[in-house]
């Protein structure tokens, strides 16, 4: 009982002797002929009656009290100015017990001001507090209160969160009475997303937008007939914003959402109808029967029977041919050792659609191979790269590498799964046989390409690589999980273990991404270190994937050009398996 007298304010207590007086003089006057017969032995019982009934009040009262606070963190965006009573909110707090609950105080701070429409909770009925702070800077600001109650031990801590840009004055700095600004719920914006026709400004039906304001949770939608999306929000501040339509070039950017109507316009460009010129060409040459791929090929790019470009394919069977441009016609010539040549392959639609083309090669019969010649050319071809892989080794830690590849439809744009496959195929080239690649996907749904895999199959990783295709939606939580799961199961003592997450930068964690951090810092402690890559992504959204890399002890690069695709990912590799 004493705990729970303790929880009663001063004016309550007083409450209470008032009740213990009325009570005592209404037995009085009910048994008052007994009383002054028998005053010392009525009088006391009397008392003691009063006394219990009271405190069995108290205790009652105490009993099976609960606070419910309908939001006990809120946003409030940008705040312009203190014209409308500032930064302030109204907190709903609802008695759902059958007794009484008294609002005892609220932790003072000289940054806040804090008034209740009631001190007095009824039991099922709501009572408010208003929060204000108050800005003695402009900026970003997060303000802590905690308020007592007569039912709770501890105290409920509420939190405003925003940015103001103005300075309270001494007359602003009071908050606002409930007699001059009665309760209202928090404000929603209306938020508007318009897309036109940048030339004449006809609105486009079916524009894909996205919107966030945290980049693992995006919402994606379409515009109507008139060009537009709407919606009410409440959490405000900086959100970002992308358009896009086929035939037009995306656009997206930052903006900052404010209480009130907010417009935000996109006029979109239409695309020009020629590939870009400086778009470089992949040429892969395998073998027509085993599919194996073909290093050393004499490949020839012609234009008009003029010789554009020649080069030999490395060792993953690849040229790249860097001044290419698809609105041009050309013809490829490639011919290999004991393989009859290709003289006149002509560039299909769907070869310049994807800037790659894969050259079969037919080996030639011969009745009679001379096999001491065959020992030596062997014997030649393997020397080199055993002593060059023994250099390797000596400089560099074996890698055991997971790929997480984003082949969500945005990867589809600007080229951008193109780049990421060059990439791929130019480290698989200095790796070596102690090092492991695995080839995880998603988009809508998660899938295994390639499990654990020694770099010695160069052409089985090869092939997994080409065969990527974009489309899809984007959930990268399952991916995460399945990643580390292979990257454990293939973990090398003493090695770079690594996670490496390649996405064009709309990588959705999910709506609770508390979950995933974790996880990645955990297993950056078990020695699985998290890196990301950004293939041509935004520079918005580019800060979640850079803190993705921060937790996982990992690194964040772009690749926004073939020329970045041939050093960049390789660089990252080496620099984590340096020893």
């Amino acid at each position: 009982m004493s705990k729970d007298i303790k929880k009663w304010p001063f004016f309550c207590i007083i409450d209470l002797i008032t009740i213990f007086v009325n009570l005592y003089l209404i037995m009085i006057k009910l048994f008052g002929h007994i009383a002054f017969s028998k005053p010392s032995i009525i009088r006391n019982g009397l008392l003691k009656v009063a006394l219990v009934m009271v405190f069995g009040l108290l205790s009652v009262g105490g009993a099976g009290a609960q606070v419910v606070i309908e939001e006990d963190k809120v946003e409030l965006g940008v705040v312009y100015d203190a014209a409308q009573g500032g930064a302030y909110h109204d907190f709903v707090v609802e008695n759902t017990s059958s007794k009484r609950i008294f609002i005892l105080r609220a932790q003072q701070s000289p940054s806040a001001d804090v008034k209740f429409s009631s001190k007095t909770i009824e039991p099922g009925s709501s009572e408010f507090i208003r929060v204000k702070y108050i800005s003695r800077k402009k900026g970003r600001f997060m303000l802590n209160v905690p308020v007592y109650f007569s039912a709770m031990s501890k105290p409920i801590m509420l939190t405003l969160k925003g940015e103001t840009q103005y300075t309270d004055t001494k007359a602003s700095q009071a908050c606002p009475s409930f007699k001059s600004k009665p309760y209202q719920k928090r404000q929603t914006s209306e938020l508007i997303i318009e897309v036109v026709d940048a030339e004449n400004n006809a609105p486009i039906e079916k524009a894909a937008i996205e919107y966030h304001n945290n980049p693992w949770q995006i919402k994606k939608e379409l515009t109507d007939s008139k060009g537009k999306y709407s919606t009410k929000i409440e959490l405000l501040g900086k959100y970002f914003f992308e358009a896009k339509k086929e035939g037009y070039q995306t656009q997206s950017r930052l903006e900052s959402l404010h209480l009130g109507k907010n417009h935000v316009l996109f006029r979109l460009n239409k695309k020009v109808a020629v590939w870009p010129l400086t778009e470089e060409l992949t040429i892969l040459v395998k073998d027509k029967f085993t599919n194996a791929i073909i290093s050393k090929a004499d490949v020839v790019v012609l234009q008009q029977g003029k010789t554009q470009y020649n080069a030999k394919t490395n060792q993953s069977g690849i040229v790249f041919y860097p001044t290419y441009s698809s609105e041009k016609d050309y013809r490829i010539q490639a011919s290999a050792l004991d393989y009859s040549p290709v003289d006149d392959y002509r560039l299909t639609e769907y070869d310049k659609k994807d800037n790659f083309v894969t050259i079969y090669l037919e080996p030639i019969k011969k009745e009679k191979p001379v096999k001491t010649a065959k020992v030596i050319t062997q014997t030649k071809e393997v020397s080199e790269p055993k002593t060059v892989n023994k250099v390797l080794s000596n400089l560099y830690k074996p890698n055991n590498i997971v790929f997480l590849i984003d082949k969500s439809s945005s990867m589809a744009q600007e080229n951008r799964l193109n780049l990421l496959k060059s990439s791929m195929i130019e480290l698989l080239t200095p790796l070596r046989a102690e090092d492991k690649v695995a080839l995880i996907v998603y988009d809508t749904d998660v899938n295994i390409l390639l499990s654990s895999t020694s770099a010695q199959n160069k052409a089985l990783i090869a092939e997994q690589v080409y065969e990527l295709s974009a489309g899809g939606l984007t959930a990268g939580v399952s991916g995460v999980e399945k990643a580390y799961e292979l990257a454990e199961n293939a973990f090398i003592q003493g090695g770079n273990n690594e996670v490496i997450v390649v996405t064009d930068g709309a990588f959705n964690m999910g709506g609770n991404n508390s979950k995933v951090v974790p996880k990645v810092k955990a297993f950056a402690e078990k020695g699985i270190r998290l890196s990301t890559i950004g293939v041509k992504s935004p520079y918005v959204v580019e800060d979640g994937l850079k803190k993705m890399a921060k937790y996982g002890n990992g690194a964040f690069v772009t690749i926004d050009s073939a020329q970045e695709a041939k050093t960049k990912l390789l660089d990252l590799i080496k620099e984590h398996s340096r020893k």
